[in-house]
């Protein structure tokens, strides 16, 4: 079995997202492979089918380890270049996925979960991280492609990859304590960055008895910036790692302007904000990152006194995501304030009756 490692991706096109993703494979010193670019994408099965023909068709050895990760929202650490070693050292299964601390698309398979070692948080399966033998992910992708007319798994390649670990835990298992991977989405502490541009994540550490997977559950070969909250901790972390670029005289990524946006919106910059939101809402291809991006135009412009422009911005975070509670809340602020009392109660009223907890939609309830 190989000690080296291949990264691989499906891009359909090479955004900043990607040109990160990019550098950091380089500074790490590891191969990269991007399938797909100039094709069209039309859904997670793009994806899956572009990884099964690369394994299938190129000269990779069966024995080669190889990771699969998204394009747009990775970064690989420098210590990237141990994950083969890590991975053979730390787990006796032939595929690892990340592990993520909510389960997504599909609650109702939280049952099927067994408790976690150690109590990990990292207990629920995230497929934009994976690691494994070829020959291990070429079986895994044919047997995952045919589940399409399956109802229960459908497009969702995640609904799908939970279908697979489930059914065959000999084969699959999750990265519980962080030693390959770590997921952002409701992580609950901040990353720093180390000397050699390594992500520092001291988490659990005290949970782990093994010295040496305590110091790689400190050192994560790799991020995803997964789920609403993730997408900003990954900008932040990005703007930590170019500084940390420089400061190592390499050539820092040029930032994707979304992580641009947040970094100059917590500097107080709110008009370089702008610009780089209304540039993110025009570049970006991945859906979640796009409204988040055209919200937080809608807030930097609400923030300006802008408050059409600002409406304009809601409305059409709303049409591409109709439960974005941020655009609701910050629509019904601004139609109240203009004397469209009615429709802004109704807004909030429709939140509170969905969601009887959420505390700002109560608060915003109260004052009008």
């Amino acid at each position: 079995y190989s000690k080296s490692v291949t990264v691989v991706t499906v891009a359909s096109k090479r955004n900043a997202e990607l040109k990160a993703l990019e550098r950091s494979t380089q500074v790490a010193g590891v191969p990269l492979e991007v399938l797909g670019l100039g094709e069209p994408y039309s859904g997670h099965e793009t994806k899956l089918r572009n990884y099964y023909h690369w394994l299938r068709s190129t000269s990779v050895p069966a024995g080669a380890v190889v990771a699969l990760v998204d394009a747009y929202d990775i970064l690989v650490a420098p210590s990237f270049a141990e994950i083969a070693s890590r991975f053979t050292q730390f787990f006796n299964h032939p595929i690892v996925f990340a592990g993520e601390r909510s389960l997504w698309p599909d609650n109702a398979l939280e049952p099927f979960y067994a408790p976690t070692p150690g109590g990990s948080n990292l207990k629920f399966l995230n497929s934009g991280l994976l690691v494994g033998y070829a020959w291990a992910l070429e079986f895994m992708l044919g047997t995952v492609l045919g589940y399409g007319a399956v109802a229960t798994c459908g497009p969702d390649d995640q609904r799908s990859f939970h279908r697979f670990l489930l059914e065959n835990p000999e084969l699959a298992t999750l990265d519980f304590d962080g030693v390959l991977f770590q997921t952002l989405h409701f992580l609950p502490t901040s990353f720093t960055i180390s000397p050699t541009g390594d992500f520092v994540m001291p988490m659990n550490k005290s949970a782990l008895k093994d010295p040496p997977r305590r110091n790689a559950q400190e050192f994560p070969c790799a991020v995803h910036g997964n789920g609403g909250d993730g997408k900003y901790a990954f900008a932040r972390l990005l703007a930590s790692w170019n500084e940390a670029l420089a400061k190592k005289q390499h050539v820092p990524v040029e930032p994707p302007p979304f992580a641009t946006g947040i970094y100059l919106y917590e500097q107080g910059d709110l008009a370089g904000a702008e610009r780089a939101f209304l540039l993110a809402t025009q570049s970006t291809s991945e859906p979640d990152q796009k409204v988040e991006s055209m919200y937080n135009l809608g807030v930097v412009r609400q923030q300006l006194g802008f408050a059409t422009e600002a409406l304009h911005c809601y409305q059409r975070t709303l049409a591409l995501e109709p439960a974005h509670i941020g655009a609701q809340l910050n629509m019904a602020t601004i139609l109240f304030a203009h004397g469209s009392h009615h429709e802004a109660k109704s807004i909030v009223s429709g939140i509170v009756l969905r969601d009887p907890s959420n505390e700002l939609a109560l608060k915003l309830q109260a004052e009008m």
